[in-house]
């Protein structure tokens, strides 16, 4: 496979190169440095933060000179404007390799991105390195009712898969399928891709349509946008505002909230207990994935509507019960413990009120247990967040 060939920086004509590939190489040096400590250490140790913090550090004085940072890569490093930088010889998972090995071959880093984005893209690096360490050595994950994602990712989890889901607004990548043999050379367009097309067979097809076309408009099969009245094609400016609006509300419609609440109607509009036991097995498989989104506003929903459909229905007792026992296995230290360890590991703290709805949702005697934690939580701004979603519902009993 070649590497995608590289986009020529905007300003290079205005910049010192030698100097501006030394400020490249120093910040790659920083990025594996970083790579290698967040490895070595465990997210409450206080090397894993002062890596991260001189890492953003190091970035923020970068983008003082730079606007961004565009590089190939390849198998033995990565590339700019020609430039090598070459992998270390004394390790064998340099962050150039463990890219190259799950199909990225260039990425793009912008300014902002050292506030949260490149930590999360070192965390799910080397949670596909830890994934494919585990299918090299047959390791399977443990099974449990409540075993969080963010401690055993499943093994068949590709850089890719991880990088699937990401909204990042300051990092860009290029990628082939792993399973690609062959992967054509990209095409410069300014700072982005697209594949090329041969300018000879461009030109073919050019010929071939100009051949088919006849000068008099009454033989030409093909209709051309002059043939139409346009004013009768175009929507008005109410219909533009309505599709706007209703474009709007899709996207900021919930699809697990309604995904779940088709599935609490399934279970108190049947009679009968089997059915109930089922939707109650959908939303106990569910829950550990939407605690490891850090979907805590939906799990809260989960919750509440537990515990109103348990007021309200007259459904067989197995299904109450089994409904009933969500509630107490969140609220459990056994879980918690496991929640807010995630929560204390985490390099971006979660939503205040989607943290103030979960807790409010919990029984009263959970919040023991998160009182217990508050002095021993490491991350001093998810022990912010913690301390105030937990006094609205302190207050309260």
């Amino acid at each position: 496979m070649n590497p995608a060939p590289l986009p020529q920086a905007t300003d290079a004509t205005d910049r010192d190169e030698t100097g501006s590939h030394e400020a490249v190489g120093r910040q790659l040096s920083m990025l594996e440095k970083t790579l290698r400590a967040t490895q070595l250490y465990l997210p409450n140790n206080p090397m894993y933060q002062t890596a991260l913090d001189r890492l953003a550090e190091s970035f923020r004085t970068f983008w003082e000179t730079e606007d961004e940072m565009v590089l190939g890569i390849t198998g033995e490093g990565f590339q700019l404007h020609g430039t090598t930088f070459p992998n270390d010889p004394d390790h064998s998972e340099n962050l150039a390799w463990l890219l190259y090995r799950d199909g990225l071959r260039a990425i793009t880093l912008a300014s902002g991105c050292e506030d949260e984005e490149l930590f999360r893209l070192l965390e799910l690096i080397n949670k596909a390195r830890t994934a494919s360490h585990k299918t090299d050595t047959g390791t399977e994950r443990p099974s449990g009712w409540m075993t969080f994602p963010h401690h055993s990712p499943e093994a068949h989890e590709d850089l890719l898969t991880l990088l699937w889901p990401q909204a990042f607004l300051h990092i860009q990548y290029e990628f082939v399928e792993p399973a690609d043999e062959e992967y054509a050379p990209l095409e410069e367009t300014g700072s982005m891709y697209n594949l090329g097309v041969p300018d000879e067979v461009r030109a073919q097809i050019e010929d071939d349509v100009e051949c088919t076309r006849q000068p008099d408009s009454e033989t030409n099969p093909f209709a051309t946008f002059e043939d139409a009245d346009g004013t009768l094609h175009f929507l008005d400016a109410r219909e533009i505002a309505r599709l706007k609006r209703e474009i709007d509300e899709e996207y900021e419609t919930e699809l697990h909230t309604n995904v779940l609440a088709i599935l609490f109607d399934i279970f108190e509009t049947q009679t009968y207990g089997e059915p109930q036991l089922e939707v109650v097995d959908i939303i106990e498989q569910l829950l550990p994935h939407l605690i490891g989104l850090r979907e805590y506003n939906v799990v809260a929903y989960i919750l509440r509507e537990a515990r109103d459909i348990s007021h309200r229905a007259s459904a067989p007792a197995a299904g109450l019960k089994r409904l009933d026992d969500i509630q107490t296995r969140l609220s459990s230290p056994e879980v918690l413990n496991g929640l807010l360890q995630m929560l204390d590991e985490s390099h971006t703290p979660p939503a205040r009120d989607d943290l103030t709805e979960l807790l409010g949702q919990l029984k009263t005697e959970s919040i023991g247990t998160i009182l217990e934690w508050l002095p021993r939580l490491n991350n001093s701004r998810v022990k912010c967040v913690l301390s105030l979603a937990l006094d609205p519902i302190a207050r309260a009993n």
